[in-house]
C-alpha cells in the first residue's frame, strides 16, 4: 500500500495519564504503575525502531527503499516548497498589483479633488469679482445722484437768493419812491403856507369866502395825497401779494429729495 510506505513513523493514540490513574483505581500502587509506565514505554520505543526497520509490513527495508523514501520525501518537501513560493509570489504580485489600482485611484481621487477645488475657487472669485462691481456701480449711482442734488440743491439755493436781492431792491426802490412823494408833499404844503398869508385883513364875507377856497384846497390836496398814498398802499399789497405768491411757489419748488425724483429707486 503506497499509502502505508509513505508513513514513516506511527501515530500511537496513548493516553499515559489515563492509564496511569486506571491502574491506581484497580488497585496498585504509586509504585507498581509508574514501574508499568516505564515497561510500556520501554515497548513502545522497541516497537517503534522495530517499524522503522523492518516496515509497516514487518520486513526488514533495503538501502534504495531507504533513499526512495527519503528521495521522495524531499521532492515532496521541495514541491511544497515551490508551491508555497510561487503562491506568495502570486499573492504578493496581486497584492501589489490591487495596491498599485487602489494608488492610481487615490491619485486619480486627488487630481479630481485639486480640479474641483479650483474650480469652485475660480467661481468664487468670479461671484466675488462681479459682487464688487455691482458694489462700485451702485456706488458711483449714489454719487452720480448726490452730485445731482447737490446741483439742484445749488440752482435752487441761487434762485432764492436772486429773489430776496430782487425783493430787497423792490423793497428799497418803494422806500425811496414813499420818501420821495412824503418830501414832495411836505415841500408842497410848505410852498403853500406863504400863499395863504396875506399883509392886509379883508372883510368877514372875503374872509370866509378865502377860509371855504383854502379848505377846499387843503381837503382836496388832503383827498389827493390820500389817493396817492392809498394806491401805494394798494400796490404795496399787490406786490406782498405777489410775494407771497412768490413764496408759495418757491416751497413747493423746494420739495423732498424722494418727490423730486432725484434719489434712485432701491
Amino acid at each position: 500500500n503506497q499509502s502505508d510506505q509513505s508513513r514513516i513513523l506511527p501515530n500511537h493514540a496513548f493516553d499515559t495519564y489515563r492509564f496511569f490513574k486506571t491502574l491506581e483505581s484497580n488497585g496498585l500502587s504509586t509504585k507498581t504503575s509508574k514501574t508499568f509506565l516505564d515497561l510500556l514505554r520501554l515497548l513502545l520505543r522497541s516497537s517503534e525502531k522495530r517499524w522503522m526497520i523492518t516496515g509497516p509490513r514487518g520486513r526488514i527495508l533495503s538501502k534504495s527503499y531507504s533513499e526512495g523514501q527519503a528521495y521522495l520525501y524531499q521532492a515532496a518537501l521541495d514541491e511544497l516548497r515551490t508551491s508555497v513560493n510561487i503562491k506568495a509570489r502570486n499573492d504578493g504580485i496581486l497584492i501589489r498589483t490591487g495596491n498599485s489600482v487602489v494608488l492610481r485611484e487615490i491619485e486619480s481621487l486627488k487630481q479630481k479633488l485639486k480640479d474641483d477645488i479650483h474650480g469652485l475657487k475660480n467661481e468664487l472669485q468670479i461671484e466675488l469679482n462681479t459682487r464688487k462691481e455691482e458694489a462700485n456701480d451702485e456706488q458711483n449711482k449714489l454719487e452720480l445722484s448726490i452730485q445731482e442734488l447737490n446741483s439742484k440743491l445749488t440752482i435752487l439755493t441761487g434762485e432764492v437768493r436772486t429773489e430776496i436781492e430782487t425783493r430787497k431792491w423792490v423793497t428799497t426802490r418803494r422806500c425811496v419812491v414813499a420818501i420821495s412823494t412824503l418830501a414832495l408833499c411836505v415841500i408842497i404844503f410848505t410852498s403853500l403856507e406863504p400863499d395863504s398869508i396875506k399883509p392886509h385883513k379883508p372883510t368877514s364875507s372875503a374872509q370866509n369866502s378865502l377860509n371855504g377856497r383854502n379848505t377846499n384846497r387843503t381837503a382836496n390836496q388832503t383827498n389827493s395825497l390820500r389817493t396817492s398814498i392809498g394806491k401805494d398802499q394798494l400796490v404795496d399789497y399787490h406786490y406782498e401779494d405777489n410775494d407771497a405768491d412768490a413764496d408759495s411757489k418757491k416751497v413747493k419748488r423746494m420739495k423732498s429729495v424722494e418727490e423730486l425724483g432725484i434719489m434712485p429707486n432701491r
